[in-house]
């Protein structure tokens, strides 16, 4: 084989190998950023229906300091009853409200208060003192995720200091 013909063959076989590493880095770059957008994706799919509330008496009433996770749309019950079970309080909202606070016997205040309202005790009555007692509550939240859309339900049983 002549030098010439040497040199244009290692200049074709550098040329495809240089080739073969481009598109190898192509391929790669092409994957890597597919698996990153699947997992922002399901990221997105996770879900978080999750809500809170920890009671505290605050200046003589008795405050529950409420979180939220990202898919949570509203609060939309929120009942007290005593020890045994019998309802003490009830509110009902609807809306897309999500008060930090819920004030025992009060509507939450701020934007989204006209879609609160007190359902027992009827007619707006103030309900009993709860402070030095045992309560139950329970709140139903409704989330949207998307698989769809429905209701989630918390209980805690908490006792209830006398407070300042």
């Amino acid at each position: 084989m002549s030098p010439r013909a040497k040199r244009t063959l290692l200049v074709a076989i550098g040329l495809v190998l240089l080739l073969v590493v481009v598109a190898f880095g192509a391929v790669a770059y092409f994957v890597a950023t597919t698996a990153r957008q699947v997992g922002n994706d399901l990221d997105a799919l996770n879900s978080d229906t999750s809500a809170n509330f920890r009671p505290k008496v605050t200046a003589g009433r008795v405050e529950f300091e409420m979180t939220y996770g990202k898919d949570v749309v509203n609060l939309s019950v929120f009942t007290v009853l005593d020890a045994e079970g019998k309802k003490l309080w009830e509110l009902e909202g609807r809306g897309t409200a999500r008060p930090p606070v819920v004030v025992y016997g009060e509507r939450p205040p701020g934007p989204g208060v006209e879609d609160y309202k007190q359902v027992f005790p009827e007619g707006g009555v103030k309900p009993t003192d709860i402070r030095g007692t045992s309560v139950r509550v329970e709140i139903s939240v409704r989330y949207i995720i998307p698989l769809g859309a429905g209701h989630q339900t918390y209980r805690g049983e908490f006792d209830i200091p006398n407070g300042p």
